[in-house]
């Protein structure tokens, strides 16, 4: 192979077997996100606390983006994650202490198609703590949740939404949304 100017050769190089490869090219090579899911099968999970207060869906949002980046469903992802922490926070309006909620972005699936977005409002005593809350999973609205535009916009954008089992006579609210992208 003779390089001119107007080439530039990509470096192959051999491995101790004398399989050839091809290094990856940049943080946006494809190869390193899929060598990511294979050392995590079950996906990869980012978490972080905010307090409840509305200009943090913002940064929630921000989390969304930089997480899901590259992703065809990341954008529905981002809108949805906004009214997910805008819900969380018209809950926690009325609590007396400082209160707070975890934003999760969770990506999973043989390629990392399937997106779930996930608030968790951490309770009324203040303290922060983190726990698998138990949630039914809607393809529809339920009657009788909070806010009924952040529904419609929940559930127009993500494949399923997930609600908080409340106890009987307590108004339950949305807290996850899950995407698959386009096959």
């Amino acid at each position: 192979m003779t390089l001119t100017a107007d080439t530039q050769a990509t470096p192959v190089f051999k491995d101790s077997r004398g399989r050839t490869f091809t290094p990856p090219t940049g943080m946006d090579d494809p190869r390193l996100l899929l060598a990511a899911y294979r050392l995590m099968p079950d996906g990869m999970v980012w978490r972080r606390l905010f307090p409840s207060r509305p200009d943090q869906a913002r940064q929630a949002r921000e989390l969304v983006r930089c997480m899901l980046r590259g992703h065809d469903r990341a954008e529905d992802a981002e809108a949805v994650m906004s009214e997910l922490v805008n819900a969380a926070v018209a809950h926690a309006s009325g609590s007396p202490f400082f209160s707070s909620f975890i934003a999760e972005v969770q990506r999973f699936g043989t390629h990392g198609e399937t997106l779930r977005v996930t608030v968790y409002h951490c309770g009324p005593t203040g303290i922060p703590t983190y726990r698998q809350r138990h949630s039914s999973i809607s393809r529809r609205p339920i009657p009788g949740t909070a806010d009924e535009r952040c529904l419609l916009v929940i559930h127009a954008l993500a494949d399923a939404v997930g609600y908080w089992d409340a106890p009987p006579g307590t108004q339950t609210y949305p807290m996850s949304a899950e995407f698959t992208a386009p096959t």
